[in-house]
């Protein structure tokens, strides 16, 4: 777990992170020996429905297999979000990331 002040520059380059791969990871982040990979799930609006998380041991799911698990979690999420009628909104979502063009250092501040 992180504690202290946040590094503002650091929390946008791993949000980048995630938009790009489109799942979320965590090492540790609550529970120490504890890690997770999550995808978001699309319904009928703009914002994620809710997601679909896979958390284990960090010997069952170490960071090496964050990639593959992602990967899964990502075809299982699509699954969902079309079951849920939501494709649109996610692809939307995707577009408007891709589009998005990338914070410089110092912009915002």
């Amino acid at each position: 777990a992180r504690h202290g002040a946040i590094n503002i520059e650091g929390l946008r380059n791993e949000l980048a992170e995630i938009r790009a791969r489109r799942y979320a990871t965590s090492q540790g982040g609550l529970t120490l020996g504890v890690n997770s990979v999550a995808s978001p799930i699309w319904e009928s609006g703009p914002i994620p429905f809710g997601s679909l998380v896979v958390t284990a041991d960090e010997r069952v799911l170490p960071p090496e297999r964050f990639a593959e698990v992602g990967d899964q979690l990502l075809a299982m999420a699509r699954e969902a979000t079309l079951a849920l009628g939501g494709i649109q909104h996610q692809r939307d979502a995707e577009a408007n990331l891709i589009s998005r063009p990338s914070k410089r250092a110092g912009a915002g501040k």
